[in-house]
């Protein structure tokens, strides 16, 4: 419990309340309002929806940010109440140290302690210029990874911000999804995916003429040597690595939008 308050971080006016059961959080919950709500894996993923499944009824919990922690990835039936959830509440999945403190920043409006795995661009926009959220409204983005619980922090990110994101979850999808979704504005593509790997997808989007200024960032979870340039060499406009500080992913995708 103290690790993982320690990761979504203390102090600078920033109060934290443990609970050790669902009925704990739920006593809490009961009371004023909190800004942020982390479920851990230790309460059981049963007790987690039909607590968030209350609170989706009560308007004073629809301003809370809720970050759930999970042992596993959702599953198909789990994606489902996630995205009925999504209706009314702010949740979002994610799956390492780095997202809680970065996921919790945001919801607390605090800078984010920098992960020591770092992220690279090959652009340079500054920290301070992540776009408004007008800035990105009504904007369509293709979301690439066969990691469910990937896309759904970055859905839940890039929804909040009023931008309509698809989903792809292998190079063929995604391909099919930019000829059936002819109006995408930007794609973030995985590039450690099985089959038809990253950089393959983006070279086969290159081959489409209309395709050919289409922004991709390429997303991956390593960053070993020539790594970069072979996503550039395939097409991709811009190429960052994981874990994404949800600041400096926004940042990114801006300075696209607006190129």
């Amino acid at each position: 419990m103290q690790a993982m308050s320690g990761l979504a971080g203390q102090g600078d006016g920033v109060l934290t309340t443990s609970a050790s059961s669902i009925e704990e959080a739920t006593a809490a919950l009961d009371g004023p309002p909190y800004d942020c709500v982390v479920l851990g894996s230790g309460i059981a993923k049963a007790a987690t929806f039909g607590l968030l499944e209350r609170l989706s009824g009560e308007p004073r919990a629809h301003a809370t940010a809720f970050i759930l922690c999970p042992d596993r990835p959702p599953t198909a039936r789990e994606q489902a109440r996630l995205r009925r959830l999504a209706a009314t509440l702010t949740v979002k999945v994610i799956d390492s140290p780095e997202q809680l403190t970065a996921e919790t920043a945001v919801a607390l409006h605090r800078q984010p302690v920098r992960p020591a795995a770092g992220w690279t661009v090959t652009g340079q926009p500054s920290e301070e210029e992540v776009p408004s959220t007008e800035a990105l409204r009504g904007k369509k983005v293709l979301l690439v990874d066969d990691d469910v619980r990937n896309l759904f922090a970055l859905a839940s990110l890039l929804e909040d911000r009023g931008m309509e994101v698809l989903f792809g979850e292998t190079g063929k999808e995604a391909l099919a999804a930019l000829e059936r979704d002819r109006d995408v504005d930007i794609v973030l593509m995985d590039i450690m995916m099985p089959g038809m790997d990253g950089n393959e997808t983006i070279a086969a989007i290159r081959q489409t003429p209309r395709l050919r200024e289409l922004p991709i960032v390429a997303v991956t979870a390593k960053a070993m040597e020539g790594d970069r340039e072979r996503s550039l060499s395939a097409g991709a406009s811009d190429y960052i690595t994981k874990p994404v500080e949800p600041e400096r992913l926004l940042s990114l995708i801006g300075t696209w939008l607006q190129a």
